[in-house]
């Protein structure tokens, strides 16, 4: 499940949270044809397989999706999955590296995600934007959860477990847990967990939440805002309002694709 807040202009914000619930096991969609291979614990093993299942994941919805924005964190799913991952066995665990680029063998991989996290939001804290990165493991109590897995999310993901009773009360537990997810969002996302998402079934829900709030670099002027012709994919030239400036900026072309750079406040 996914939600956000999103503003353009002088600051852009996004507050984003992935809930993961796990009742039975179901079939997994996308998919990599090689895994990612984590030499020495390197990060940019992990960034490529976060990468490649963002892309082929956004190719996916934007063909469901034609009609309609689209806005989703392929990190926050990755960093769900990754939680998953550290607890799934046999057949699970291949399909889960294949979908997610996930290398064959998890020895290095959760302490080398838990790098690249800790690598973002450090960046966070030293520069004029805002990046917050929060997981969170919520089984049913009494549920036999194997003690290596819960110390292995905790220590790699941060991700504390706080046990739940949905056989007893699963309306209880969806309230607890979105205002966990109220709280990490400043108060932006508070139902994300709708009213029978959750029942007497549920063993574990696993969340992530993302907080990002960053200036652009170069500003834009609201006064130079002005209509001009948007081009859909299909359909006539539609007039919409567009925010305008003139500066240097990183471009490049490909066939099929233009690209700009617009940094952030302090890179």
């Amino acid at each position: 499940m996914l939600n956000h807040e999103g503003r353009i202009g002088g600051l852009c914000r996004y507050f984003v949270v992935f809930a993961l619930i796990l009742l039975t096991a179901s079939p997994l969609v996308c998919g990599c044809t090689t895994h990612t291979a984590i030499a020495g614990g390197r990060i940019d093993g992990v960034n490529k397989g976060i990468n490649r299942f963002a892309l082929e994941l956004y190719g996916r919805l934007v063909s469901a999706a034609l009609e309609e924005n689209l806005f989703f964190s392929p990190y926050s799913v990755s960093t769900v999955f990754a939680m998953t991952y550290g607890g799934a066995r046999g057949n699970t665990a291949a399909q889960i590296a294949r979908t997610f680029c996930f290398p064959a063998s998890g020895d290095d991989f959760h302490r080398t995600f838990s790098r690249l996290n800790e690598t973002i939001t450090t960046s966070g804290k030293s520069s004029p934007l805002r990046f917050y990165v929060a997981n969170s493991l919520w089984p049913q109590e009494g549920y036999p959860l194997l003690k290596e897995y819960l110390e292995l999310t905790e220590k790699y993901y941060r991700a504390k477990p706080t046990l739940l009773d949905y056989r007893g009360d699963p309306e209880e537990a969806r309230r607890t847990i979105n205002d966990w997810v109220a709280e990490k969002t400043e108060q932006k996302i508070k139902d994300l967990l709708k009213p029978g998402s959750l029942d007497g079934l549920t063993r574990l829900v696993l969340a992530n939440a993302v907080y990002f709030k960053g200036e652009w670099e170069g500003r834009f002027d609201k006064e130079r805002t002005a209509d001009g012709p948007f081009f859909p994919l299909s359909g006539p030239a539609v007039q919409v309002p567009f925010m305008t400036q003139h500066r240097n900026l990183g471009y490049g072309e490909e066939d099929g694709f233009r690209i700009v750079e617009l940094p952030y406040s302090g890179k």
